[in-house]
């Protein structure tokens, strides 16, 4: 039977299908090893030609050699090969032997103790055979990662023999295979990435990228670092486990820098910014710069910025990423400012070893090297990237750092030893840096031609600059009182002739003046026009973060006259933008509220403490500008979407387009509550100081051109009573001219008019009455209409119930007897099932019995011819046998009769019970119908019982 099955199945398959399974029954039959193997050899052939084929049937025995055959290291190696092509080829098998398509993928995995066997193989000795079972379980991972990875996991000795795969120095071949195949490994699986760390991945790794040749390694270096990457990202416990090991020691060499006058190799870029890559995993994480209460630092994140902040890769990493040139790409620049960031942020540690770090090519002092180098590459890269990686290392470095900030408002002197001409590797300090970004003379040129031109784009740049440079000089002038009082009496640039040394205030008030009167201008382009504001936008953040609470600063600032008149000129001019009108005014509101009258120095003359009262600019405010209106241009900056953006905490530093930090959106909220308090006060206070005090403060000029006011009041009074009298005075005549004309000239016309007008309101008055009795009448019938629909809807109603309390009893009803059937059937069913169980067994008897009565017959029938020759009789004993037997198999007949007789009627009630059981259903099914279509009829009812009025209405 056995042999007719395979056979039939044979002839199922197709002829290359069929010549594979004739192979591997050779497999299976010959134990000669010459012999399988050449066997092996052709079913490699069939599997490089027809591998569905061979999938169908050669998988068990594939299976069975490599679990049996691990003795002969030829055959294995030519197992795991047609197994690889097998894999490869990853179709649907639809053979005999499958009732559904089976992946060969899942065949495979599912076959018995084939990864097993697979595992066990990495122990062999022979290299190649461990070769082509890495190479075939990288492929089986690429297509059944789940799988395999479940599998390499119930299996720890597997990791292993990978890792001694790896330290395997015989062939380079083997230990690359194996790397492969642990970086597909390690890509998602954390517990995975645990083993193999604790198998000492680390060391070995960065043992092969310095025999590699470290930063000058090849694929293989690039792999290894990629494995640590993957081992390291998003891994807490195995970042720990890398802070214990003595790994630190090689990550600098592999970031140092290319020798001078010389770059780097594609190849040593790769090596470096994967190297960044590592470290930017261990130390990375989302938080906000500029929000008021920033995150505070994972734990295993902030052990991982000390253990990198050791003064060997911090310097390699700062070096690498500030020098200028950076011999880096725009990309692997940007990895490496983010990587300085990240090191920086929230540790005060590091940022005490930032000025310990010197850059040959730096101008200015040495401990802000870096800053200047970061300076340099925030206005000058063309990579957008880059320039907001290097703005947010310095806000970075800023952010709570109360000396690095003096530190870098100190280098804004002048040096001694700068001149114009400097050398195209040389680094300008700090001081020139934002000299230059401030100037007039750089910026003055900004015309609309030049900027849509290729070359319009450093029009643009500056102007970003501008913005960058201020956002600055805004972090350290915010907080720090000594920074403010420094800024104030701090030169920034030499003059060529004998005049005065000019400070920042200056510097940045005259780029604010001329940037807003390219804004009036009407030929600026709409791209000029927003990089502007944006200039504009951080001079009044650097001068509102400058001189908020700072009292001496508004002294210095009062003394200037015309930078307030300016000011006021900006506020009040019609086409300053929303942003910068805001920001003015809530500068010039600082003023009033930080600098209350008699705030004065002593070395000022009596005249210009006078010139510059507080009270004399609210006066030019409300005069130019208009209170209510000014308050309302603060207004509308708090109702742009940049400051809103900025409220929720946005980082404006991530972002070109951006105007606003949630520290500034908090500062300008503050502040316009005060001020707004001040103005209240300050008007109060003007309008109640009446007396001798106030008169005898208020000059000649002044009083002589109140009292001009008044009389000019006085006059339009007496004017305006003069013109209400004549006002009256006509109305009087009008109304004596109108009453005679009518009393003299119309009589007559009037009288026949009033006389149809009152004929004609007696006819509105007749048909008035008529359509009131009218509109009774239509109520009254309106109201039996909508009682008899009342009442034949609640008849309708309950019509309707008592026949479905009918349709639901019957339902009921017909539901008991529909289960009593079911059961039933159910029992009938049984019944005949066992009957013909016993019918089927009888039967078998019958035959049994019959089938011993011939066979009886036949051994008797001799015998009894024998006898009667020699004694003429019968043997009693064989008649008296063959008697028995017959009665047995009459008896069973009957039996089997009888069982077939009461199948039959079995079948004939279960025939009679289906039938009686669908007629119910088919009751039942109608019922349904009737329900469904009375539930229809009560929801219409309603909207019947609507039309009808509606009708009546209408009618």
């Amino acid at each position: 039977m056995e042999l007719l099955k395979k056979g039939a199945a044979r002839l199922l398959l197709s002829p290359p299908a069929r010549a594979a399974q004739a192979i591997c029954e050779r497999l299976e039959t010959n134990p000669e090893l010459e012999e399988r193997r050449t066997a092996l050899r052709e079913l490699l052939d069939s599997a490089k030609a027809q591998p569905m084929a061979v999938a169908e049937v050669a998988i068990p025995t594939l299976v069975s050699i490599i679990r049996k055959d691990a003795s002969d290291p030829d055959n294995i190696q030519l197992a795991i090969e047609i197994c690889s092509n097998i894999v490869e080829a990853d179709g649907v098998m639809e053979g005999s032997e499958h009732e559904q398509p089976v992946r060969v993928i899942d065949a495979f995995m599912q076959a018995d103790g084939m990864m097993g066997a697979l595992l066990y193989l990495l122990q062999e000795s022979d290299i190649y055979v461990r070769y082509d079972t890495i190479q075939l379980l990288t492929k089986l991972l690429n297509k059944a990662r789940t799988e395999v990875e479940s599998t390499i996991l119930s299996n720890p000795m597997a990791i292993m023999k990978l890792m001694d795969a790896l330290e395997d120095r015989r062939t380079d071949f083997l230990r690359n295979e194996a790397l492969t195949l642990l970086l597909s490994l390690t890509t998602s699986n954390q517990e995975l990435q645990k083993i193999i760390v604790f198998q000492g991945a680390f060391d070995r790794l960065f043992e092969i990228i310095l025999e590699e040749g470290g930063q000058d390694g090849g694929v293989i270096a690039k792999d290894c670092l990629f494995l640590i990457l993957n081992l390291l990202r998003n891994n807490f416990s195995n970042q720990n486990f890398f802070r214990e090991t003595p790994c630190w020691s090689k990550i600098p060499p592999l970031l140092r820098l290319p020798a001078e006058n010389s770059s780097f190799s594609t190849n040593q870029e790769a090596i470096i910014g994967l190297t960044l890559e590592v470290i930017h995993g261990c130390i990375a994480e989302v938080t906000s710069l500029t929000s008021t209460h920033p995150k505070p630092l994972n734990s295993t994140v902030a052990a991982n910025q000390k253990w990198f902040g050791r003064k060997e890769i911090l310097s390699a990493v700062v070096t690498l990423g500030v020098t200028v040139p950076c011999p880096l790409g725009p990309e692997k620049h940007f990895l490496a400012l983010s990587v300085i960031n990240c090191l920086l942020l929230q540790n005060s540690v590091n940022k005490q070893t930032i000025p310990e770090i010197s850059i040959s090519a730096y101008m200015g002092s040495a401990e802000n090297a870096v800053v200047g180098c970061l300076l340099v590459h925030m206005l000058n890269s063309q990579s957008s990237q880059v320039r907001i990686t290097s703005l947010l290392c310095c806000q970075t470095y800023l952010s709570s750092n109360p000396s690095g900030q003096l530190s870098l408002i100190s280098s804004m002197a002048p040096s001694p030893f700068e001149t114009d001409s400097v050398d195209v590797v040389s680094v300008p300090s700090i001081g020139r840096q934002i000299v230059t970004a401030l100037s007039i003379e750089n910026n003055a040129s900004l015309s609309p031609s030049r900027h849509d031109e290729p070359g319009g784009e450093s029009g643009q740049l500056r102007l970003w600059g501008v913005w960058a440079v201020c956002d600055i000089l805004y972090r350290c002038l915010f907080d720090n009182a000594d920074c403010k009082e420094l800024a104030l009496s701090l030169p920034v640039e030499v003059p060529r002739d004998a005049g005065p040394a000019e400070g920042l205030l200056a510097k940045i008030m005259k780029a604010l003046f001329e940037f807003t009167r390219q804004m009036f201008s009407t030929d600026t382009s709409n791209a000029v026009y927003t990089d502007l504001v944006k200039a504009c936008v951080g001079i009044l953040r650097v001068l509102i973060g400058w001189f908020a609470n700072h009292i001496n600063g508004l002294n210095v600032f009062y003394q200037t006259g015309h930078y307030l008149v300016s000011l006021v000129d900006i506020v009040s001019h019609p086409n300053t933008q929303t942003h910068v009108q805001g920001l003015t005014a809530l500068f010039l509101g600082l003023c009033l509220h930080f600098r209350p009258s008699g705030s004065v120095s002593n070395e000022q003359s009596s005249a210009d403490a006078h010139r510059l009262d507080n009270t004399k600019l609210l006066d030019i405010l409300s005069r130019n500008v208009g209170l209510q209106n000014y308050t309302a241009k603060m207004d509308a900056v708090k109702r742009t979407e940049q400051f809103r953006l900025a409220e929720r905490g946005f980082n404006a530093t991530k972002h070109v387009d951006a105007l606003y930090d949630s520290q500034f959106a908090k500062l300008f909220a503050e502040q316009y509550d005060k001020i707004q308090g001040s103005i209240i006060s300050m008007m109060t206070g003007t309008r109640g100081a009446k007396g001798s005090t106030a008169a005898t403060k208020m000059d000649s000029s002044d009083s002589a051109a109140l009292e001009q006011y008044k009389d000019l009041i006085r006059m339009q009074d007496r004017e305006l009573k003069d013109l209400r009298a004549k006002n009256e005075e006509l109305m009087l005549q009008l109304r004596e001219a109108l009453v005679k004309g009518s009393s003299v000239e119309h009589t007559g016309v009037s009288k026949v008019m009033l006389d149809a007008a009152v004929a004609e309101a007696k006819a509105l008055k007749a048909e008035v009455d008529s359509l009131r009795v009218e509109v009774a009448r239509r109520g009254e019938e309106l109201s039996q209409a909508r009682a008899h629909a009342l009442k034949t809807e609640s008849t309708h109603h309950q019509e309707l119930n008592q026949v479905m309390s009918r349709a639901q009893d019957e339902i009921r009803s017909l539901t008991v007897a529909y289960n009593g059937l079911e059961d039933a059937l159910m029992e009938k069913s049984t019944e005949l099932d066992r009957g013909r169980i016993r019918s089927s067994q009888l039967q078998k008897e019958v035959n049994r019995l019959t089938e011993e009565l011939r066979l009886e017959q036949q051994r008797k029938a001799p015998v009894i011819v024998s006898s009667d020759s020699v004694n003429g009789s019968t043997g009693p004993d064989s008649a008296q046998t063959v008697e028995q037997l017959t009665a047995q198999l009459n008896e069973s007949h009957r039996k089997l009769q009888e069982v077939i007789g009461r199948v039959q009627s079995l079948e004939e009630e279960s025939e009679s019970w289906k039938n009686r059981f669908n007629h119910l259903n088919a009751d039942h099914e109608d019922l349904l119908v009737l329900l469904a279509w009375q539930d229809q009829q009560m929801n219409e009812a309603p909207k019947v019982t609507g039309e009808t009025e509606a009708q009546t209405l209408l009618a």
